[in-house]
């Protein structure tokens, strides 16, 4: 289930940020318009590559994958970093919003999944 971190950080970007247990959610507004989105695994069911989703007024939908960084002795584990990807399974992440989504207003849930049939 997706639950919504807030903070006041969250409010002064005009941001709302979901977690969930097979996935984060981060949504942007401008003029109270949604102009941004990503949704990123959190783990994969094989040992595949995590992937990520953004989706913007300007370009539509992009799939990233998720470089998780390495751990080095001395050192910790380097930031996440998001890498262009070939297009995957959009119906894989249309599942995880609609399994983990339902405490999404459902108009703002519609107008996500309906961000990502389109692309």
């Amino acid at each position: 289930m997706l639950r919504e971190i807030s903070s006041s950080a969250n409010a002064d970007q005009n941001r709302r940020w979901f977690q969930g247990q097979r996935i984060d959610l981060t949504i942007w507004f401008r003029d109270q318009q949604l102009c941004r989105m990503l949704l990123c695994e959190k783990e994969s069911s094989d040992s595949s590559p995590l992937h990520a989703v953004r989706w913007t007024v300007e370009h539509g939908v992009t799939w990233h994958e998720i470089d998780e960084g390495q751990a080095h002795s001395n050192r910790h584990k380097g930031s996440d970093l998001l890498h262009p990807s070939p297009a995957g399974d959009i119906s894989r992440f249309q599942k995880y919003l609609v399994d983990e989504g339902a405490e999404i207003e459902t108009p703002l849930l519609s107008s996500l999944l309906s961000m990502l049939s389109v692309g």
